[in-house]
């Protein structure tokens, strides 16, 4: 089969274009917009051959848009409720530049074909930019069947290189956040982008017209406060043609707040915190808005406990910030208690954690003590015997001096942890007695410093045919 119009069919399937620019060219004011060192041609207009057909075989603009059989321009799947790709007519056009703005009416998910009509197209999976086009003539074949159209296009096409008129650039939200729609003073539909200098704001592109694309105002969105002070953000609006304009917005400050993340998982202002009293540090999780140089920490147990405040790096889960508290170990005959306070310099938010240290403590189950021995038979034997204290596993040591009795500590059973205190272990191997006298020992169990320490005896008996 061959075309008409073969010269203009061969370069438009080869879609000869200047380079295709990313931002939208405005039109001259000369002859309607045309450029006028181009033969009244647009900076970024391209031509096609669009050949009809169905989805699958007509030529397509950009990325569904074709013309079917019934010389209609329409798109791939296009719901007719509601569409993504919608079209409006213009007739009596003569150069593309002739189509200046996009319509407020007329929209339609279809379009009717004919030469000498203007359209522009919004197509919502081409990046939400619209088209301007100029049906130029129709190709036919031998038989002077319609077979396609030649058509001039701009894409894309952002219509009046027009400022963005508003009626206020400044915006003011409680620390509750909220929602606003700004609406543009001209109404014409204008396609620009928004973007926020601040994560808490968010600017979309919305429209009072009866199509949503059809944009001329600004839906701003604004989180609720969890800061303490003032904060601003700027919505910066950029037109197609790169004109600009700022909204400033202000949110109100948060109230200061702090909690400690309690041992039952939920958040307290105040809690106790026992500590060991073999020493080590434990990490309370602190949930504040308070800035952390703004935070102060008073302890009142110093001379025996530390307390750093520092930044969570577990992405503040818990909290933002967690407290190290750290605590020597208690050698003393005496329980040792503290609080721990921290202030907002600022204000009268605090938390509070009260510390507690009790004194060290073993205790032999079933009484066992140099009184009341543990007594062996004379052959070679082992047992285990149990014993209560409120040590650290690493700060237990248990000790012997006869040779012929081993003793080792065999750590905790975790069984018990959850009773207040822990229950270890001590080994006992005994060889065997091969006097005919009884033999004994004394059993040690201490902490490593040798300041806290309970003793029992074990006894083993002589050898008796």
């Amino acid at each position: 089969m061959i075309y008409k119009h073969s010269f203009l069919f061969a370069i438009a399937m080869a879609i000869v274009s200047s380079s295709a620019l990313v931002a939208c060219s405005s039109d001259d004011d000369n002859n309607g917009g045309g450029n006028g060192n181009n033969g009244g041609l647009l900076d970024n207009e391209e031509v096609l051959c669009m050949l009809k057909g169905d989805k699958n075989s007509a030529t397509k603009l950009g990325e569904d848009i074709f013309i079917g059989e019934n010389n209609i321009f329409q798109a791939i799947d296009n719901d007719p409720y509601y569409p993504h790709a919608c079209f409006v007519s213009i007739p009596n056009v003569n150069k593309l530049g002739d189509i200046t703005s996009v319509p407020k009416t007329g929209w339609s998910g279809k379009a009717v074909v004919k030469k000498g009509y203007g359209y522009v197209c919004y197509n919502s999976n081409d990046e939400d930019y619209f088209y301007r086009i100029l049906v130029e003539d129709a190709v036919r074949d031998d038989d002077g069947k319609i077979v396609g159209y030649n058509i001039r296009y701009q894409y894309p096409f952002c219509g009046k290189d027009i400022d963005i008129q508003l009626p206020k650039n400044e915006l003011s939200f409680t620390d509750d956040g909220g929602k606003e729609k700004v609406e543009f003073l001209d109404n014409e539909p204008i396609y620009f982008s928004c973007e926020s200098s601040a994560g808490w704001c968010r600017a979309t592109p919305t429209s009072s017209l009866y199509k949503n694309f059809l944009t001329n105002a600004v839906n701003i969105s604004v989180d609720k406060s969890d800061t303490v002070g003032v904060s601003t953000a700027t919505i910066t609006l950029t037109t197609g043609y790169g004109k600009k304009k700022e909204i400033k917005v202000t949110r109100g400050a948060a109230e200061p707040r702090m909690e400690l993340y309690g041992n039952n998982s939920s958040y307290v202002t105040s809690m106790n915190l026992p500590l060991s009293v073999s020493g080590a540090s434990k990490s309370v999780y602190v949930n504040s808005n308070i800035p952390l140089e703004d935070i102060e920490v008073e302890n009142t147990a110093s001379s025996w406990c530390e307390a750093k405040l520092g930044k969570n790096s577990d992405d503040g889960y818990y909290g933002r910030y967690i407290l190290i508290v750290t605590a020597t170990e208690n050698d003393t005959d005496t329980k040792r208690t503290g609080t721990i306070t921290l202030k907002y310099r600022n204000g009268d938010t605090s938390v509070k954690l009260n510390l507690e240290q009790d004194v060290a403590y073993i205790t032999m189950e079933n009484g066992y003590s140099e009184e009341n021995p543990y007594t062996f038979d004379y052959y070679y034997n082992n047992q285990y015997l149990y014993f209560k204290t409120n040590l650290s596993s690493d700060d237990i040591k248990v000790t012997t001096s006869a040779d012929w009795l081993t003793a080792d500590f065999d750590d905790f059973d975790s069984n018990y942890y959850n009773y207040g205190y822990n229950r270890g272990r001590v080994y006992l191997r005994a060889n065997s007695n091969n006097s005919s006298s009884d033999r004994e020992d004394i059993v040690t169990i201490s902490n490593k410093k040798g300041t806290v320490l309970y003793s029992f005896k074990v006894v083993q008996k002589g050898y008796k045919l």
